[in-house]
Parts: C-alpha cells; sequence; structure tokens
C-alpha cells in the first residue's frame, strides 16, 4: 500500500460516519446475496459495502487463530 492510499484512508476513517440504521444481507457463498444488495441498494438509492471484512482489514487479519 502506497503512502498516499494511506493517507487516504486515514482520512476517509475519519471522515465516515456509522450508519444509524444499517441493513444487513447475509447469505450463503453463490447464492445470489450480493447482487441482490446490489439491486436494493440502487432501488433504494443506498450505498453498499459488499465485502466489508476485506475492506476494512487489508493490512491485518480479522480472524485470530
Amino acid at each position: 500500500m502506497s503512502i498516499l492510499q494511506r493517507i487516504k484512508r486515514v482520512i476517509d476513517g475519519k471522515l465516515a460516519t456509522i450508519n444509524p440504521a444499517p441493513i444487513i444481507i447475509l447469505g450463503h457463498q453463490k447464492s445470489g446475496t450480493s447482487a441482490i444488495a446490489a439491486l436494493l441498494a440502487k432501488a433504494t438509492g443506498k450505498t453498499l459495502t459488499l465485502d466489508f471484512f476485506y475492506k476494512n482489514n487489508q493490512s491485518r487479519p480479522f480472524f485470530r487463530a
């Protein structure tokens, strides 16, 4: 990760706000939940994060043994 990407990540983290009423859609792999979530987000004008574990933990593992 470059220094510019790190700076952007820090700034984005400081400016981010937590959604007070998130909609969480869970499902098994390959069952279409990502497509359904994307369609719902588009239809309602909401934002979408498909893989929040990867997005928030790129530099460190989320699960520890």
